[in-house]
């Protein structure tokens, strides 16, 4: 599948899409609410460490914005 943004195979974008797109579905449902990193893990059936350098890559590349030192504070944007 082609990357709708950078045209490429594979790219980054594409990679991080689920993830995105799970926060995003999570904090709908639960009225406001983002996973913790564990909740994250267990959707995708990934180790915590995996899950927390998902969410960092989000962050990295500008997807989601975290508060520091307050859990499940995950904003997805735009």
């Amino acid at each position: 599948m082609t990357c709708p943004y950078c045209h490429q195979e594979n790219c980054k974008y594409q990679q991080m899409l689920p993830f995105k797109t799970f926060i995003a579905d999570y904090i709908f449902i639960t009225g406001g609410v983002a996973p913790t990193q564990r909740e994250v893990a267990k959707h995708f059936n990934i180790s915590f460490k995996a899950a927390h350098t998902w969410v960092k890559r989000l962050e990295k590349f500008g997807h989601i914005r975290r508060l520091p030192n307050r859990a499940r504070a995950i904003e997805v944007l735009p």
